[in-house]
């Protein structure tokens, strides 16, 4: 569950079942503690559009940098909205706290 403060940014995550990993296309990258399995997909259709228009940042202790990162993500991969249009990317305005 997250905090009642993030609901502004109508995040989502696609989660699965446990599954078994063996012979699937299953990547692993380094956790705190552990190997965390996942699975790359597109999130854009055939064209390079994306199914929406903007992306908003979580508090981060580098917004500015986090924006300049999603945008170059965005225009190597030439990721549009469905107008052609540049998606919007922005900061949530919630602060960042590293406790």
């Amino acid at each position: 569950m997250k905090h009642n403060a993030f609901e502004g940014e109508r995040e989502w995550r696609l989660i699965s079942p446990v599954t078994r990993y063996y012979g699937l296309d299953v990547k692993l990258r380094e956790g705190k503690s552990t190997l965390i399995p996942y699975q790359e997909f597109s999130l854009t259709h055939d064209d390079g559009r994306l199914g929406f228009e903007k992306l908003l940042i979580g508090p981060t202790p580098s917004p500015d940098e986090a924006i300049r990162a999603i945008r170059s993500l965005l225009e190597t991969h030439k990721v549009h909205k469905v107008d052609g249009n540049s998606v919007d990317v922005e900061h949530s305005e919630i602060p960042f706290r590293d406790w």
